[in-house]
């Protein structure tokens, strides 16, 4: 894996969008396997992502708005919802241990750099790509 740093910015940053660009750190994987592995994780989470949203959580801050939350109207439902909940922990907890796995593998402390406010980003080996003709 390759790793490189950019920021990201539009085509004519203004003062205010170079005060808010966001560092990336771009791991280009060497395995397609690997690769194929994060994106399907990271597909999970944000499938799941869309269905707390809709339940009323903040994915950004982590807070619940419960004016969003379902009233259920019996016990399978709220069964159902718990169950949802449960699964998008899951995934959530499975992306972040195999990125851990990937940013141990290129001695990145992934953490610290998401504190930073830096962006992992995962991309495919270059043969991978395709380019138009």
């Amino acid at each position: 894996m390759r790793i490189s740093r950019k920021v990201q910015t539009g085509e004519q940053p203004t003062i205010e969008e170079k005060e808010n660009s966001t560092r990336q750190i771009v791991l280009v994987m060497d395995d397609i396997v690997k690769y194929n592995r994060v994106t399907e994780l990271g597909d999970i989470v944000n499938y799941h992502s869309k269905l707390m949203s809709y339940y009323g959580f903040n994915i950004k801050t982590g807070e619940w708005n419960t004016s969003f939350f379902p009233v259920t109207q019996n016990d399978s439902q709220l069964e159902g919802i718990q169950l949802d909940i449960e699964r998008y922990n899951t995934a959530v907890r499975d992306y972040n241990k195999y990125a851990e796995y990937l940013a141990k593998e290129l001695c990145i402390n992934i953490f610290d750099e998401t504190k930073k406010g830096h962006a992992i980003v995962f991309r495919p080996p270059p043969s991978q790509i395709l380019t138009s003709a």
